[in-house]
């Protein structure tokens, strides 16, 4: 199965350094559930990053709850390892 995971992420950090200093730089790796999901979808695309992808907007929203600021934009990536 391969995991994918959200990376390159802009973040709106509404001008707040403070904040934006606490958020991840490395790739996220997405939930289980998002994992399955993505597999079941994206099961013939091949590794790297995917340009047009389901659950774009529930990504985002994840990661805005996960981490409390909201998201510009990021790569979704695959890796089949």
């Amino acid at each position: 199965m391969a995991t994918f995971y959200a990376a390159d992420i802009d973040w709106d950090t509404y001008d707040d350094d403070e904040g934006a200093d606490n958020l991840p730089m490395e790739p996220i790796v997405l939930p289980e559930w998002m994992q399955e999901e993505l597999n079941d979808r994206l099961a013939d695309n091949d590794a790297g990053p995917i340009e047009a992808f389901p659950l774009e907007d529930e990504i985002a929203d994840y990661l805005s709850d996960e981490y409390g600021f909201l998201v510009n934009s990021f790569i979704l990536y695959k890796d089949n390892a």
